[in-house]
């Protein structure tokens, strides 16, 4: 009898320890027991000639217990948070079958939770799961964001395991299920491509069809860990962690060639992982140029060249791609012929911007053969050429002028400029400069003849523009 008034008493306190009211009940109610105690022996109401330290030990009775378990109860009701350096992600999910509490979270929770944290080095994933107490108040995205707030996580997965009648004496687990993630804000299309992703991947309800729940548990935990790490992928896409991004959608590819399974959620994820890929390297591509044109250092070519070959897999017209893998051939390796065969194969492309005609007239000058490279000037100096980048004749003169200072035997190149500063830039003075090394670099010869002669004819031009230019000055 008094083993099971114990057992109810635990159960008790148990089901209610997580309440507020409890933090303060139950140290007010065992300060009281153990004052009742110590005073009916004596050592809080103290006895004449009965030592001071008595008293003082009666108190220290009372005192830490209640303070233990103020202290347990402040502590066990903590939220977890994630540690620094690590990508918090919380599982709140409540399970609405008392009887069955313990079999699901440990079925379906905890498997959730174990395949989220399988390659932890990788994802630096810290998973955390809340109690079914805590889980039960997330009933939208607000409070699902607060509990982001309180456990420094930037994805929240969170809902319930409900049970439904099918027919008459049988029923089945249904999942209720709903997610955020958290990234930086990003245009009207990138999050609408992001929502319909959510959307898919994370459904709001499934209703499994199998009568074993062991296989439904099983199947379902993999889903949602294999939707949970596709959007975590795509959201440190978009927060510029392209690295992160990187590892999450291999590992996801990974996953996905595991599983035997395809429905709905898997078969998406199959369309939509390329382009994700695609969007991913061309992404990583357009700020590694970014830097190399600012800083034009060397040292950035090796991954450029990495992520403009995946670039090439997944968007294989991409011509920027194309004319990156040129830029790498010739820097890393001086191999005119494979950065030629890039050129070509934008050429073939027929793209309406004009970049890779001062790629090819660069190559030609480069390999001697002037005359070849004067004819692709002439058509990417044409009034009909258009440009995406109006920087990119600048671009291309700080392209050669680091050539010639590398080589500065390349005279011809000094030409290259001339017609660039001419022609691209309306920057007489220095295309002027240009032409006159040009005259003075080179000697009379057969391949030079003609064109020391242009040179020459633009000087005198350059001369009327700057005195034309200085007029209106003037005036």
């Amino acid at each position: 009898m008094d083993q099971t008034v114990t057992e109810k008493a635990i159960d008790l306190i148990v089901k209610f320890w997580h309440k507020p009211a409890t933090g303060v009940l139950a140290p007010l109610i065992l300060g009281l027991l153990l004052l009742l105690v110590t005073a009916s022996t004596g050592l809080i109401i103290p006895v004449r000639d009965e030592p001071l330290w008595v008293t003082i030990l009666g108190w220290i009775i009372v005192v830490i217990p209640v303070l233990a378990v103020i202290i347990l109860w402040i502590f066990s009701n903590r939220y977890p948070r994630a540690p620094k350096g690590k990508l918090g992600l919380v599982i709140a999910i409540s399970v609405q079958n008392p009887e069955k509490e313990k079999q699901i979270r440990s079925d379906f929770v905890d498997r959730l939770k174990e395949l989220l944290q399988r390659n932890n080095s990788q994802t630096q994933f810290h998973v955390m799961i809340v109690e079914n107490h805590i889980a039960e108040t997330i009933k939208d995205s607000k409070a699902a964001d607060m509990l982001a707030n309180k456990t420094n996580s930037a994805f929240v997965l969170w809902g319930y395991v409900g049970l439904r009648q099918v027919r008459r004496g049988d029923s089945r687990h249904y999942f209720s299920i709903g997610a955020i993630v958290r990234y930086r804000k990003a245009s009207e299309d990138v999050n609408a491509e992001i929502g319909k992703d959510f959307r898919i991947v994370v459904p709001e309800k499934i209703l499994p069809d199998l009568e074993n729940e062991v296989i439904v548990f099983e199947a379902t935990s993999e889903m949602l860990a294999l939707g949970a790490s596709y959007i975590i992928a795509l959201a440190s896409m978009v927060n510029g962690n392209l690295v992160y991004s990187e590892t999450l959608l291999q590992l996801v590819q990974q996953k996905r060639n595991a599983l035997n399974s395809r429905g709905e959620i898997t078969s998406y994820i199959d369309n939509k992982l390329p382009i994700r890929f695609a969007n991913l390297y061309t992404s990583w591509h357009n700020e590694l140029v970014r830097q190399y044109t600012i800083t034009r250092e060397d040292g950035l070519l090796p991954e450029l060249e990495r992520i403009s070959d995946h670039v090439s897999i997944f968007a294989p017209n991409h011509f920027n791609a194309h004319l990156t893998k040129a830029i790498c051939a010739f820097k890393l390796r001086k191999d005119i012929a494979e950065a030629r065969r890039h050129i070509s194969k934008i050429r073939s492309l027929k793209v309406k911007d004009g970049t890779w005609l001062l790629s090819a007239a660069f190559l030609d000058a480069y390999a001697g053969n002037l005359q070849k490279a004067r004819k692709e000037y002439s058509r990417a100096f044409a009034a009909k050429t258009k440009y995406e980048d109006s920087t990119v004749f600048t671009q291309a003169e700080e392209f050669i002028a680091q050539v010639i200072q590398e080589e500065p035997q390349k005279t011809n190149l000094w030409f290259c400029l001339g017609l660039i500063n001419f022609f691209g830039k309306n920057d007489y003075h220095a295309a002027k400069a240009d032409f006159q090394r040009f005259l003075d670099q080179t000697i009379e010869s057969a391949e030079t003849s003609k064109y020391r002669k242009e040179a020459s004819e633009l000087i005198k031009h350059c001369n009327q523009r700057i005195q034309q230019m200085m007029l209106v000055d003037v005036t």
